[in-house]
């Protein structure tokens, strides 16, 4: 399997600045995208190190054409209070007026009481292929990326859809996580490493090979990748 040589670094060492760089990137992509297609498809992650690039999203969200574009979960916790979308809506959804608020709202998916299924089918309703056109991700220090975490059964599944974890090894235990084949086919990705504490993370993800059975996180090589650090 080849990787794509098609992959941008955008760094800084202040990490609001880095989101800044990071959101004009994503802004230019999205328009790019729409300039091709009526709608674009968006994976968002949650987690610390994309706290401050959610913030730049909501306090500019009028740059972005939001009724064209479709935000999922990248993985989310069964949990209601550790949800990763309890971020989005504090970062992003809390910065729109009430009448932006009742527009837009249907355009962010988020698990609420849905099943696995319901929410794949979510998806693939508007979706058929079961794509994103733009992956948000963070790479944990193991390398994990969603709640896919090396080693997982799951990195092994050819399915295009979304799958249900009850065991992950980082709490809380149940997730839902998309799988793999849904993430290396979608077009563009920006992946995120913040802090000194991922730079051994970091440094596997830049290294030549594609074992992402051992660094989950190199799956996102298969895409045209936008990689977000301030490890320099």
């Amino acid at each position: 399997m080849q990787e794509s040589n098609k992959m941008e670094e955008i760094t800084s060492d202040n990490k609001y600045n880095l989101a800044e760089k990071a959101f004009l990137k994503f802004k230019e992509e999205v328009l790019n995208l729409l300039s091709l297609k009526k709608t674009v498809f968006v994976a968002l992650c949650g987690g610390a190190s994309v706290t401050e690039f959610y913030d730049v999203l909501g306090n500019r969200f009028e740059e972005l054409p939001y009724d064209r574009l479709h935000f999922f979960m990248l993985d989310e916790r069964i949990n209601e209070s550790q949800r990763n979308s309890l971020l989005i809506k504090e970062k992003i959804l809390s910065k729109f007026n009430d009448d932006k608020l009742n527009l837009f709202r249907g355009n962010f998916h988020f698990l609420g009481k849905k099943s696995v299924e319901e929410y794949t089918l979510e998806f693939k309703d508007l979706n058929s292929n079961l794509y994103f056109d733009i992956v948000v991700a963070s790479s944990g220090e193991d390398c994990h990326i969603a709640s896919l975490f090396p080693k997982s059964q799951l990195l092994k599944s050819k399915e295009t859809s979304y799958a249900y974890v009850d065991d992950s090894p980082k709490p809380p235990k149940e997730r839902i996580t998309l799988l793999p084949e849904s993430i290396k086919h979608s077009k563009i990705s920006f992946i995120f490493f913040l802090g000194e504490h991922k730079r051994k993370a970091y440094e596997k993800f830049i290294q030549k090979g594609y074992d992402f059975f051992d660094c989950p996180v190199k799956m996102l090589k298969q895409t045209r990748c936008c990689l977000v650090t301030n490890i320099i």
